[in-house]
């Protein structure tokens, strides 16, 4: 443990500090052992077949594409997937997601537009 901040970034540090004390009770409160064994595989699968390959496949493309195309594809992520989840019946749009939906695409927005801060730097 000696070593951890030296490994690691500051924020990493600060956002595991802060919110550590608030997830060490979810965590201490899990029964395992009442847990079906199935679930540990539903588990497994999520974080080994989607999470991990998601992440590495992420940093495959930011080294070919700009990153603001491989952020344009990290921000349109969920709203493919409302979309998928409205498709199949497995959910319904309402305010919450169409509020989301809307923020997602005012986020691409703004930070794809081009700002003025280079102009201001060259006059200072």
């Amino acid at each position: 443990m000696e070593h951890f901040p030296s490994k690691h970034k500051p924020p990493y540090l600060i956002v595991f500090i802060l919110t550590f004390p608030e997830n060490v009770g979810e965590y201490s409160q899990v029964n395992c052992s009442v847990m079906p064994f199935d679930a540990f595989w539903r588990i497994a699968f999520v974080v080994l077949r989607t999470t991990f390959p998601t992440y590495l496949l992420n940093l495959h493309a930011l080294k070919n594409l700009q990153a603001s195309t491989v952020g344009a594809f990290a921000y349109a992520q969920p709203i493919i997937a409302i979309g998928y989840e409205v498709y199949t019946g497995n959910g319904e749009l309402d305010l919450v997601k169409a509020v989301a939906f809307l923020l997602i695409l005012v986020g691409v927005y703004l930070v794809s537009k081009k700002s003025n801060i280079n102009k201001i730097y060259r006059f200072i």
